[in-house]
């Protein structure tokens, strides 16, 4: 039994009652306007704007909203890098414990942003940035307003870092003479007893610094 398309006698007639439809070139402009970025060109448009790697890009292309979430962050912040480590950092994390998906996220793309500002100005540590993290989820306020009630700006101020180091060396002659003399492994103890001094609270980087400068003068 031959199938109607086979058929030599088979024929395809134009419907009578039907007008041809026309598709002009500008409609066809317009519709392809109006559709929207597709996941896979702003995957790419995302490598290429904020120099992401391919996984960082296809990471934040998953879903709209994640994407959508990450370019309004990058309207306040030009660091995409620190912007991507805290969202599938800390963020991920709260939303996952909260059974959230990030459409339902109580931190905004600009705290993210401003939080981000904060770490790079050296206002906070990453360590510190966790816990003013932790408020902004629970809480919702301004990170610098977190960073003020709990007491948590990093103290970068030398001359202050300067007088607790002088009181750690002096506190421990017999460290400072076994740096001195090739045990360079005792480093970390003189970072770590600044860092008790300070609550933590002490910019690693400039105490390494004034650190290193110090215990190769002291005599």
């Amino acid at each position: 039994m031959r199938s109607k398309e086979e058929a030599h006698d088979y024929r395809y007639f134009a419907e009578p009652d039907l007008l041809p439809v026309v598709i002009s070139e500008k409609w066809l402009e317009q519709l392809q306007n109006e559709v929207p970025e597709l996941p896979d060109q702003r995957r790419e448009r995302f490598i290429g704007q904020y120099s992401l790697s391919q996984e960082e890009a296809m990471l934040l292309t998953q879903t709209r909203q994640s994407a959508d979430y990450f370019e309004k962050a990058m309207e306040f912040c030009q660091q995409p890098k620190a912007v991507f480590n805290c969202m599938l950092g800390d963020l991920t994390y709260h939303l996952k414990q909260d059974n959230r998906d990030i459409s339902e996220c109580p931190v905004q793309p600009k705290q993210i942003a401003e939080l981000v500002r904060l770490i790079e100005e050296g206002e906070i540590s990453g360590k510190m940035a966790k816990q003013v993290f932790a408020k902004l989820y629970e809480t919702g306020e301004d990170p610098r307003s977190i960073i003020s009630k709990e007491g948590l700006r990093q103290i970068s101020d030398e001359d202050q870092l300067q007088s607790i180091i002088a009181r750690v060396i002096e506190s421990n002659p017999e460290k400072v003479e076994a740096f001195q003399a090739g045990k360079t492994g005792l480093f970390g103890f003189f970072m770590g007893q600044v860092m008790k001094e300070t609550g933590g609270q002490a910019n690693p980087k400039i105490i390494n610094e004034l650190l290193q400068t110090k215990l190769r003068k002291n005599p």
